[in-house]
Formats: C-alpha cells, structure tokens, sequence
C-alpha cells in the first residue's frame, strides 16, 4: 500500500499476520514494526510461505514473522 505498509488477512495459528497475535483474520489487519510497535513501512517486496511472511524495505532491511520451525 501507499507508503509501504503492509496488510494481510487469513490463518494465522504461527503469527505469520505479522499483527501480533496468533488469530485468524477475514478482514486485512496491518502488519506491525519491528519490536511490535509501530507499522512495517518502506516494504518494496514480500513473499508469504504456509507458516511465514518474509518483507524487504527499501532500504534493504530484511523483516521475518510467523513460525520458525526450520531455522
């Protein structure tokens, strides 16, 4: 979105929403900054697996969340 935000909607059992939480999601919920405060802005790419969401910003930061299963 605008600014780089990121929203995102769906199962959410290893936190892969990013929001915080580990509840699912109908409706788009905004991912949160790094350290859960704040907004993830700046993303210029994203990529969603079953379990995790990987971002990168555009200053070439690199953010993950969701579950960690195989390091």
């Amino acid at each position: 979105m605008t600014g780089g935000t990121v929203w995102d909607w769906g199962s959410n059992l290893y936190g892969q929403l990013g929001d915080g939480t580990t509840t699912d999601s109908f409706v788009p919920v905004q991912v949160v900054g790094p350290g859960g405060s704040g907004q993830l802005t700046g993303v210029m790419g994203i990529a969603g697996g079953d379990h995790h969401t990987i971002a990168v910003e555009d200053d070439g930061s690199v953010w993950s969340w969701g579950s960690n299963d195989y390091g």
